[in-house]
Parts: structure tokens; C-alpha cells; sequence
């Protein structure tokens, strides 16, 4: 199976993600390895790799972030990595339509949306009313409501 290296410095959270590769290698899947999370032993040296963070392997149709190179010997390696969900469903993810969490426009902002970075627009007014005594006494019994 054919394994490309390479380097990328773009953010984990961003979707598309410059890479150069610089290194194509052919390598065996260890046993007992998954495809989200694969284990790859490699013909090669351990400063072929040293200063690759990315990898893309074509038979799973996916894109890695290098988690771990250890150098078995002195020409063969194992490489452990994570998929880049991101990546490797871009054209997925751009397809979808969905609710935004925050106005792109400044000033414009929902209040009424849960946002981590906007003070949320929270008026909290609590009205306590004593009830009628139709409930039984030896039972705990409460009426809520809210409105807006």
C-alpha cells in the first residue's frame, strides 16, 4: 500500500489544509490496526520521516495526522496516526447545510443563541406564588412555568 508524508502547519480545526508531501512510501498495516486510527510499518529510515506530521493514505481514502514514529530498526519504522476527519470529508462537510451558531456580520449578533464567545442575552425573572392546597400534604408536588 502506498503511504504519502508530508508537512503541514495549517490549524487541526481547519478544513482545507495545505500539505506539502515529500515522501512516498510503500508500507504493511500491522495486526490488529483500525483505519481511523492506524498502525503502518515502513521500509525506511527514521530521518525520512522525523520531520513529517501528515500522512495520506490512498487505499482508505483518508488523510492522518502523524501521532507517532518509532524506529523499529535502522531501515524500518512504525507510524501510528489519527484521522483528519476534517480533510478527509471536506467535499462532504462543505455539502451540508446547517444552523450557525453566531451572525457573520459584527454587531449583528442573536443574543437568543447559546455562543461561548457573546454574553448570552439573559434576563432571568423568577415569580414565586403560593398555590392552592389540592395536592396531598405528604407529597412533594411543584408547577413550573416559563414563557419567552
Amino acid at each position: 500500500m502506498n503511504i504519502s508524508f508530508g508537512v503541514t502547519r495549517s490549524e487541526k480545526r481547519q478544513l482545507d489544509k495545505s500539505v506539502s508531501y515529500s515522501v512516498s512510501l510503500s508500507g504493511t498495516l500491522r495486526n490488529e490496526t483500525n483505519v481511523v486510527n492506524p498502525t503502518i510499518v515502513i521500509e525506511a529510515n527514521v530521518s525520512t520521516l522525523a520531520g513529517c506530521n501528515y500522512m495520506s493514505i490512498p487505499a482508505f481514502h483518508r488523510q492522518y495526522f502523524i501521532t507517532d514514529i518509532r524506529a523499529l530498526s535502522d531501515d524500518l519504522c512504525e507510524v501510528s496516526g489519527h484521522c483528519d476527519v476534517l480533510s478527509t470529508y471536506a467535499s462532504d462537510i462543505r455539502g451540508n447545510t446547517a444552523i450557525v451558531a453566531r451572525s457573520a456580520t459584527q454587531g449583528n449578533w442573536n443574543l437568543l443563541m447559546n455562543d461561548n464567545q457573546i454574553k448570552l442575552n439573559n434576563k432571568k425573572k423568577i415569580i414565586v406564588k403560593k398555590g392552592f392546597n389540592a395536592f396531598p400534604k405528604n407529597q412533594f408536588s411543584m408547577i413550573l412555568i416559563t414563557t419567552g
